[in-house]
């Protein structure tokens, strides 16, 4: 985990990918606030009762098939249980400072599996995505007292959730299922601020026309909803306009030596700015500049780049006439010692020798 030997010292504690199969000796964790343990086989949530602080609690991707054992949890504001096996909401209640819940990719499939939601009355973003959510199934097989086909179920039961701002519908039968599934909820939900992407105020507007005047009281109410925006848009122009005419005078009305001062002072700023400029490019040089061995110049007034010289006498060296070659010295210390050989002597025993090879 990478945290505090002392447990209850720890905030954090992480979990995720160990395949556990329980939640448990977590008493000591009393100072904990958040909790990982995605991608386990936890099959039941249990172990939680000392964890009073707890704000955070991330279980996806588990084998969680019934919200229980949550009720010590007070503190508790997210908690995620998406992919997991969830076929019913439930056990959240007890949450009072529950604000976000994911339950996203469980197997959720009508309207009674989400009627819980209407008790959480702190939830602010729920993600019901990717579920089976139908119209089909849930009280009167989806059918009105009349018999008839009842399409408008989900959208009652949500529209009573009075304190959503986020809701996420994706990949639910239900949306399909549903003619104008979008509009009816934006409509029915107030407080509705995001619904797979975000609402806006002119989105809202066409809505509840729609839902009181039909589609041409929605055409009607985007037309002026355009038109409010082209007027505002002119506005902010002509406005624009006007402060550079104000600007203008009230510059031109100012006294010849006032005018001159400012611009001298803009001048000077100006120059100094260009200064600074330049002084930043000299140390730029400098901090790059290097010799011809790749190192750093050490001489920083001199930012050019040294380069190397080239060996104009390239290859071997040239062969010399040894006829009229002095006799060789040495040096001891700073005297230098002449070598005394007789060269004559030495070719004429190198003759004697070759002749004696031959012989």
């Amino acid at each position: 985990n990478g945290g505090y030997s002392t447990p209850y010292l720890n905030d954090s504690l992480f979990l995720s990918f160990r395949g556990y199969r329980r939640i448990e000796s977590l008493e000591a964790y009393t100072g904990l606030k958040a909790l990982y343990g995605e991608s386990n086989g936890f099959t039941r949530l249990e172990g939680l009762e000392g964890l009073g602080n707890l704000r955070s609690l991330y279980l996806s991707r588990n084998l969680v098939s019934k919200i229980e054992g949550l009720g010590p949890l007070k503190s508790l504001v997210t908690l995620d249980l998406s992919e997991n096996r969830l076929t019913k909401i439930e056990g959240l209640s007890s949450l009072p400072n529950l604000l976000t819940l994911n339950v996203a990719k469980n197997a959720l499939k009508d309207v009674d599996s989400i009627r819980h939601l209407v008790e959480c009355k702190a939830l602010t973003s729920v993600d019901l995505s990717n579920n089976c959510i139908s119209t089909i199934g849930g009280d009167n097989d989806g059918k009105n007292d009349e018999g008839n086909e009842n399409d408008t179920t989900v959208v009652d039961l949500l529209s009573k959730c009075h304190g959503i701002t986020a809701l996420n519908m994706a990949g639910n039968p239900v949306v399909g299922e549903v003619s104008h599934f979008r509009k009816k909820l934006i409509v029915a939900l107030k407080s509705l601020k995001n619904m797979d992407r975000p609402v806006f105020d002119q989105e809202r507007a066409m809505a509840e026309a729609w839902a009181v005047g039909g589609r041409e009281a929605e055409a009607r109410t985007k037309k002026e909803w355009q038109e409010k925006e082209r007027n505002a848009n002119r506005q902010g122009l002509e406005d624009y306009r006007q402060w550079q005419e104000r600007m203008r005078k009230e510059a031109e009305e100012k006294p010849a030596e006032i005018r001159d001062a400012e611009s001298e002072e803009r001048n000077r700023k100006k120059e100094q700015r260009l200064v600074e400029a330049q002084k930043e490019a000299v140390l730029e040089r400098q901090k790059y500049a290097l010799d011809g061995k790749g190192k750093v110049a050490q001489d920083k007034d001199d930012v050019e780049v040294v380069e190397e010289e080239e060996d104009d006498n390239e290859g071997p060296p040239p062969l010399t006439d040894t006829t009229n070659v002095g006799p060789p010295t040495t040096t001891f210390g700073s005297e230098a010692i002449d070598i005394d050989i007789d060269t004559t002597k030495v070719c004429s025993d190198v003759a004697l020798i070759v002749t004696e090879d031959d012989g």
